[in-house]
Order: C-alpha cells, then structure tokens, then sequence
C-alpha cells in the first residue's frame, strides 16, 4: 500500500496585531478636532494617513503623529509607533526603539503590546524574553498567547522542557493549532502513543478547519490507529486536507496513484480494493462504481447486494471520467440488475446508504 508519512508540525503562528483598518471619516472633522488638541482625533487621523482612508497614503506622516501621541503617553499610539520601528514602514528601522515603545505600552496593560513584543523577541531567538512575554500576554487572556506557550514548554523553547505545563496551557488555548498540537504530543512517544487521544483532539482541530489535522486524521483511518481501518474514512480526510491547501502536490500526486491501482479492470488484489476505498472516500465517482462492482461479484469485499447498490448510487449523474467500454456495460448491467432483484425494503435501505454516502463521499 502507498505511504504518506504522518506530519508531525511545529505550529506557531506569530500573534499579529500589526495591522488595523479604518473605513473613511470626514476628515475635515477629523483634523480640525486634531488641530484643537484632541488626541483621540489625532490617532484617528494616522490612522487615515496610514491606510490611505479619505487621504493620500503617508505612512511617514501616520508614524510622526504616533510618535507625538507616544511621547504624550497614549498606549496603544506607543505601541503602533513599536510597530512602525520594528517594519521600517514610515520611519527608519530600529529594534531598540521598537523594544522601547512596546515596553511602554505593555506596562500599561496594552495586550497589543505585549503579544507584539512576545512575537518579536520570539522572532530574535530570544526565547526567555519571549517566554515572558508570551506568560504576560496569557495573563490577559490571549489564546495565541496560551498556544504557543505550550509549543514552547513542550520543547523547551527558553525554559526547561515542562509536559504537564505544555499540556495545561494547549488544552487551555483549545484553538485549532493548540488541539492540534495535542494530538501530535499524544501520538509521540512522549505523550505515550495514546491514539485514542490523539484522535479525539486532531477531530476538535479539525472540527475547527485545520488541514493538518485532516491530514493526520486520515493517517490514522489508514493505519488503523485508534479506530480500525477505515479507508473511506482516510480518503475522505485527505480530501479534506487538500481543500484547505494543505500538502496539496503530494495528496493529489497520492490521489491520482490510487485511482489509478483502483481502476484497473482485472480480479482485484487486496491494495487494489484499498485503493478503492480511498478514493472513494475522497469522492471519485469512478472509485465508487468500482466498488459497487466489488460488493456485488464478492471480490475483495464480501458480496452484498445491498451495499453494492448503496455505492451505485452515490453518483446518480451519467458517467464521467472513464470511458473504457467494459467498465461502463458491467456497471451499468449490475445496477440495472440490482434494481430489479433487490427487494423493496433493501432499495430503501440502500437508498438511504447511498444517500449517506453521497453526502460525506461527494
């Protein structure tokens, strides 16, 4: 059978809170109240400098009125001027200077601050500041905060490798990328290889759109990991992956190969009928059909009429994609059978079969 190796991610994502928009204001009334010292009309107006909002874009001029505000003691102009040191955008770049504003601001109580300011010592490999930053920015209750925490004390990012605190502050994030990470932790020896909980925690990271988890989900329906194989299930979850963008070239390349294994038309072998259910779980019409074919002559599979039919009506469309004359006239005959000899309760029931099917499996 093909073997996509399981992807073991280190998943941080940097806390961005470097970017804000505005929609137009009246600027006249914006900078007259400026003009009349009103600092609140002032921030609004860098704003409006910053993003080109009912003014010509200058972002230089967006960061002299932060700095002005900043030097004045609003936090959050102390912070976007931290901001406008660290890009360079608007004013010349300096580490330092950035470091200064943020502090400023982040003594203040300003999350902003101190999740950027986290995010750039973590950017420096400065992992002690950074781990204490991270810690402030938890502290006010910021999830990105919590999750790479647990990233950080897992590894040893900093400070010295803490498990049990990796786990407390993931399961305390509960964001997709700390579920995910879960997962991850106790599908590796150190979390000892609990499969059942890493199913359950890559099912609530995925529950919540993340790729990767799909991906790893589908891994384990392969291998039978925590649940036996389920390669309707694994096919499924690949293509789940892939509509998120997620390894895309390899599970198409990995898609296309087992379509390929599936329609051959010859007696199946066993990685042909797996290769079947892959694919059609991944929702290939053909792979579906062949399956109907397999249940209904018992090959690879246990005859049963009902489920041969379930599969045959997955894709109720005319045939697409093959055109090979044997595959269509055995197909067609054995649904065209099927309907004619099954009785009514077991149409229904697999109708109803198909029905499910189609909805998961399209």
């Amino acid at each position: 059978m093909f073997v996509i190796a399981l992807f073991f991610v280190i998943q941080w994502k940097s806390i961005e809170t470097k970017t804000e928009a505005d929609g137009s204001a009246n600027i006249d009334q914006l900078s007259k109240a400026a003009e009349q010292g009103d600092v609140e009309a002032q921030y609004k107006l860098a704003r409006q400098y910053k993003y080109g909002n009912g003014v010509p874009k200058d972002v230089r001029k967006a960061c002299a009125l932060y700095k002005t505000l900043a030097e004045q003691g609003m936090n959050k102009a102390q912070n976007t001027l931290g901001i406008c040191y660290e890009t360079g955008r608007g004013i010349e770049q300096n580490i330092e200077r950035a470091i200064h504003w943020y502090e400023k601001a982040a003594e203040a109580g300003d999350v902003h601050a101190t999740s950027n300011l986290a995010a750039l010592y973590h950017e420096q490999e400065q992992y002690s500041e950074a781990l204490k930053w991270y810690e402030k920015t938890a502290d006010l209750g910021d999830i990105r905060a919590m999750s790479i925490l647990g990233y950080m004390y897992e590894y040893g990012l900093g400070t010295p490798v803490n498990l049990s605190k990796s786990v407390a502050f993931y399961t305390q994030a509960a964001d997709a990328t700390a579920q995910f990470n879960l997962g991850r932790y106790y599908m590796s020896e150190r979390g000892g290889q609990n499969y059942n909980e890493a199913m359950r925690w890559y099912m609530k990271s995925a529950g919540q759109g993340m790729p990767d988890a799909h991906y790893n989900i589908a891994i384990m329906h392969d291998k039978g990991w925590a649940t036996p194989p389920d390669m309707k299930l694994a096919g499924y979850h690949y293509k789940q992956a892939l509509a998120g963008d997620y390894k895309t070239h390899q599970i198409e390349d990995y898609l296309k190969d087992v379509k390929a294994v599936c329609l051959r038309l010859q007696a199946p072998t066993p990685e042909q009928v797996e290769s079947c259910f892959i694919a059609a779980g991944a929702g290939n019409g053909d792979a579906q059909r062949m399956l109907s074919l397999f249940y209904f002559h018992g090959q690879g599979v246990k005859k049963d009429h009902v489920e041969s039919l379930a599969w045959a009506l997955v894709d109720p469309s005319s045939l697409r994609g093959r055109e090979e004359e044997e595959f269509i006239t055995r197909f067609s005959s054995v649904k065209a059978y099927l309907l004619l000899d099954l009785s009514k309760e077991d149409i229904e029931a697999a109708a109803l079969r198909g029905k499910e099917y189609r909805t998961r499996y399209r």
